[in-house]
């Protein structure tokens, strides 16, 4: 079947169709798979990539790719099950090979093959002896996409896979307090043993439990170490993790109390990127939903960092040192009304630092009934307290206004939305007049103004360097259990024009999902496939298309109160 033409993004600022065939440079790609069917040797460390991180997708000639998923992902007869998301941006099918590393030394491979624009959903075996898995995933070509997935009684949890092993990663957010756990993932992917070294920030020191020193980890394989037990009863955990010899890819699960009762969990890779800038898709803040941002400084001397907040036309700034070695949490000011805030931390003298948010939405009955409902927020009543008593904090500025970034009727001039109120209700004949609400400008199919209802849960999120004018979201979920929301920044200065596609499993079609949306400068858009018409069919991998630089991240939340919430990242393209 062949590809459809993709449509114009702008008239002045077309979106090529065409990839370009470079690579980035420094990409050293894995040779090719010339031994595909061996499966009991891992690939040699020769084969390992050295490749950007965070990872990007790159799609162009190339002899073969690889991507490590380090988990810990969950095998075995237990509650959570795992799998693997691979999507295709090529124009060619990709066959390989998923091989699969268990804590129990057992491992396994199957063929893989992914139809150009499509995706495949790979589930990890559930049979055997229960315990934890780190995958690899080997292609002949390049174009894909590779996320991990745990589903379960804790609800969703979802990251991007990364595409190198290395010598230092890091970990900014965790806990051990109470119930809350972080299972780190070692795994080697290489053809060489590693020996590993953890130290933890805790924010008034640093510990190196001596369990956690020394700790070998053979070719191809995964161990997993239980962090609440060497540093237990810590409200705050930074980890940095580096190899004497050797390289490993890792990864976390962050178990954290649900709100409202019980327990949910996270999943993330480490990062081995430090940088002076971090960007953060938006996520959602007000009287349900709070947002706190961990700020790693590994460097040798202290850094002051900038986080800045916004969401529609307000703003707010908040201004933090970071001692050398340690980590520094930071609370963004709740607002009265919910709205999705988009975040960048700067910092603004000291060495380079690592950034992670941590998400929390609590549960509807924390918010008292009584009052109006608010324009924007689900729950509506008056905003609950903050956890631990603490008095709320307005935001500066004005009042957010949850229907800027969204696009306005082809009626309204580009770059301007709907006169609305402080509340974001329209003014004028259209908030009194029934003939006239009834031709007042709508969003776009599948725009959300506002922040719509998302079950209880909590989610973390690594900060992205960059943005991109292409992502995929490989991963996502529509069906009777899980939404999806895809959450859109603008960090620039001037506004963007943003396409919206599928890839169609099975089809090697690219599936056009929305028409032009316009996304203002510094401004944020919410968008949903769940309004839009043949979408709710499970597995959702999504291409977001812009005229220019926007970071991207999706939502995935429970349709019910038993499941959580899960925040992946988008995954630049190059090429």
């Amino acid at each position: 079947m062949s590809r459809p033409t993709r449509p114009a993004v702008a008239q002045d600022e077309e979106i090529s169709e065409r990839r370009r065939y470079l690579l980035l440079a420094g990409l050293v790609v894995v040779a090719a798979l010339a031994a595909i069917g061996d499966t009991a040797l891992p690939h040699s460390a020769s084969q390992v990539a050295v490749a950007p991180s965070p990872p990007t997708v790159a799609v162009g000639p190339a002899a073969s790719t690889a991507w490590y998923c380090p988990g810990p992902l969950p095998v075995g007869p237990r509650a959570e099950a795992a799998s693997i998301a691979v999507a295709n941006l090529g124009g060619t099918r990709l066959a390989g090979q998923l091989r699969v590393a268990r804590t129990s030394g057992a491992s396994s491979a199957e063929a893989v093959s992914v139809a150009p624009d499509g995706e495949r959903i790979l589930a990890l075996p559930q049979t055997g002896t229960a315990g934890w898995a780190a995958v690899t995933v080997l292609l002949d070509g390049a174009g894909a996409a590779v996320e991990q997935v745990v589903r379960g009684a804790f609800g969703t949890a979802a990251s991007p896979c990364v595409e190198a092993a290395a010598q230092t990663t890091y970990f900014p957010s965790g806990s051990t307090v109470g119930a809350a756990d972080l299972s780190l993932a070692l795994y080697d992917p290489t053809g060489t043993p590693a020996v590993v070294e953890v130290s933890v920030a805790t924010g008034s020191g640093t510990v190196s439990p001596p369990a956690l020193q020394g700790v070998s980890v053979g070719a191809g394989e995964l161990v997993v170490v239980d962090l609440g037990r060497d540093v237990p009863e810590q409200k705050t955990v930074a980890t940095t993790v580096t190899t004497t010899s050797g390289q490993v890819a890792t990864g976390a699960l962050v178990t954290v109390a649900r709100p409202g009762g019980g327990l949910t969990e996270a999943i993330t890779t480490g990062t081995s990127e430090t940088g002076s800038r971090w960007w953060f898709a938006p996520a959602p803040l007000g009287p349900r939903a709070s947002e706190t941002f961990a700020v790693l400084d590994p460097g040798s001397s202290a850094s002051r960092v900038a986080l800045r907040l916004g969401s529609g036309s307000s703003a707010s700034e908040l201004v933090a040192v970071v001692p050398a070695g340690q980590v520094v949490q930071i609370a963004a000011p709740a607002p009265a009304t919910a709205v999705l805030s988009w975040a960048s931390v700067v910092t603004r003298g000291g060495p380079p630092v690592v950034v992670a948010r941590q998400t929390v939405v609590r549960p509807a009955a924390a918010v008292p009934a009584s009052g109006a409902s608010r324009a924007g927020d689900p729950t509506g009543g008056k905003p609950a307290k903050p956890a631990g008593g603490q008095r709320a904090t307005k935001a500066a500025g004005p009042a957010p206004n949850p229907s800027r970034g969204h696009l306005p009727s082809s009626k309204a001039p580009v770059g301007r939305t709907p006169s609305t109120t402080a509340g974001g209700t329209p003014r004028g004949p259209a908030a009194s007049s029934t003939r006239a609400t009834a031709t007042a400008p709508r969003a776009p199919a599948g725009v959300v103004a506002g922040v719509p209802p998302l079950a209880p849960g909590t989610s973390i999120t690594l900060g992205t360097p960059r943005g991109a004018a292409e992502w995929v979201l490989p991963g996502g979920e529509v069906d009777s259990a899980v939404s999806e929301l895809l959450v859109l920044a603008n960090p620039g200065r001037r506004p963007v024009v943003v396409l919206i596609e599928r890839l169609v499993p099975g089809s090697g079609e690219l599936a056009p999902l929305s028409g032009r949306l316009l996304l203002p400068a510094g401004g944020e858009l919410a968008w949903t496939p769940n309004l839009v018409a043949g979408a709710d069919s499970g597995g959702l991998a999504l291409v977001v298309r812009a005229s220019r630089s926007v970071v991207a991240a999706s939502f995935l939340f429970g349709r019910n109160p038993a499941r959580g919430l899960a925040s992946p990242a988008g995954l630049p393209v190059s090429g």
